[in-house]
């Protein structure tokens, strides 16, 4: 095991489901974007590649817990609140899928508040796009778990602060540790 808690074969196993999503048009995107910078040192000028490797989508910046250290759970959030909607986000997905190898499904809120979260990850995914969230896994049950499997989500992070009751609810203030503890089940 390494610090992160997977073992080789597990990390040998991300990056293998992660190469699989590489199309030679991806490839090449992705080796612009690591040698565009040297134009940018020799000219002293910026140098853009067409697309991005990775992008970041949030399909809602709602949350149902109050983390301290949360602009969206502590309400310091400057932005107004809202959930995106799916002509928009398959916009964003069709313009970028070709390129971009990457998708990361989440920011400042609790995804799965978004009632469209699973046709969104279907959707990255048919398109051939590695596709990865973030959850503080209270809507994850025993209802629910086999649909988030069957959707193509290639790697699910659940943020688990703590594994006493009275550390959780310091960092995921509203949270249910023994909710979180049956949804990792």
């Amino acid at each position: 095991m390494n610090k992160f808690g997977k073992t080789p074969y597990k990390m040998f196993g991300d990056i293998l489901n992660l190469l699989s999503k590489l199309t030679l048009t991806r490839l090449i995107n992705w080796i612009l974007s690591r040698v565009s910078y040297i134009p940018g040192i020799v000219f002293r000028k910026s140098v853009l590649i067409p697309y991005p490797v990775s992008i970041s989508v949030e399909p809602t910046n709602h949350c149902n817990l109050q983390c301290p250290h949360c602009p969206s759970g502590s309400k310091t959030l400057s932005r107004s609140r809202g959930f995106m909607d799916f002509e928009l986000y398959s916009k964003v997905i069709d313009k970028t899928a070709r390129e971009t190898l990457y998708l990361m499904l989440y920011f400042q809120g609790e995804p799965f508040m978004h009632k469209e979260l699973l046709p969104f990850i279907t959707y990255a995914h048919q398109k051939g796009m590695y596709v990865m969230t973030s959850t503080n896994a209270h809507f994850i049950n025993s209802d629910n778990a086999e649909s988030i499997v069957k959707s193509g989500l290639d790697k699910l992070i659940i943020s688990l602060d703590g594994v006493s009751d009275e550390v959780y609810r310091m960092y995921r203030q509203g949270g249910d540790l023994t909710k979180v503890k049956a949804a990792v089940k």
